[in-house]
């Protein structure tokens, strides 16, 4: 059995490292509690977190749901594919999960959103971000 290419293990883990800092900074700019990127299976790829990691594990487990459950009752409707959605909870928080590609791999980006604080702007910037790491070239 041979050993992996440090390389490459290097390049994961600064990609990584590289995502996990855009969601740090998504969450700061837009005053976010969590943000987590999941891929369409709920595998959490990175999270930050105010409120610690048993809500990033919520979120990665949840936001899968909601994509199938959104896109499922698209199709019944005959409506285009959702990108976005908002579900606001009792105390006006909401959970909001953007729905999008990076090379060849669905992505879910999901955050936890205080109150009336706008987070498009926000979201779509950590988007780009995400987009670029994901696609980089090892």
């Amino acid at each position: 059995m041979s050993e992996p290419d440090p390389i490459l293990t290097f390049t994961a883990f600064s990609r990584s490292r590289a995502m996990q800092f855009e969601l740090a900074a998504l969450n700061e700019q837009g005053r976010f509690t969590a943000s987590v990127l999941t891929n369409a299976d709920g595998l959490p790829i990175a999270a930050a977190t105010t409120s610690g990691s048993r809500l990033v594990d919520l979120l990665a487990a949840v936001a899968p749901l909601v994509q199938r459950m959104v896109q499922r009752s698209n199709e019944r409707a005959g409506l285009p594919v959702a990108h976005e959605v908002a579900i606001r909870n009792a105390d006006q928080s909401r959970l909001v999960c953007r729905f999008f590609e990076a090379g060849d791999e669905m992505l879910i980006l999901a955050c936890v959103v205080a109150g009336n604080l706008p987070h498009r702007r926000a979201m779509n910037q950590a988007v780009r971000a995400i987009a670029k790491i994901w696609s980089a070239e090892p």
